[in-house]
């Protein structure tokens, strides 16, 4: 279903494994062919054990994570509030670097929650 899907929809630009995810995404990876996988931009694989960047030869942005201490069924909540602070923060400092206060103060206080 999803190496149909990639096939079919030319906006499918990432692949994204958690557990057992990450053995089909390393299976859907070589089943592509080289014009597919050149549109494939990110590949993320959380808590799939013996998955390797050497699996996905040919992309150039893999992020393979183990476990996090939280456990394994946290993997994907810890990694995408690792990238909600990350994206908080980089859009404060983009918006600072161009002066932009009143957006920062407005950003600031989304992020925050009021």
């Amino acid at each position: 279903m999803a190496l149909d899907r990639i096939r079919s929809d030319g906006t499918v630009t990432a692949i994204y494994g958690f557990s057992g995810g990450g053995y089909s995404a390393r299976l859907i990876w070589k089943e592509l062919s080289a014009a597919e996988r050149a549109r494939i931009r990110k590949v993320i694989v959380i808590g799939s054990p013996q998955i390797t960047e050497a699996d996905f030869l040919g992309s150039s942005d893999v992020l393979i994570l183990p476990d996090p201490p939280e456990g394994h069924l946290a993997g994907p909540k810890v990694l995408l509030d690792q990238w909600s602070h990350s994206i908080r923060r980089q859009v404060s400092m983009a918006l600072y670097r161009r002066g932009s206060f009143d957006q920062l103060i407005g950003a600031g206080q989304q992020a925050l929650g009021g």
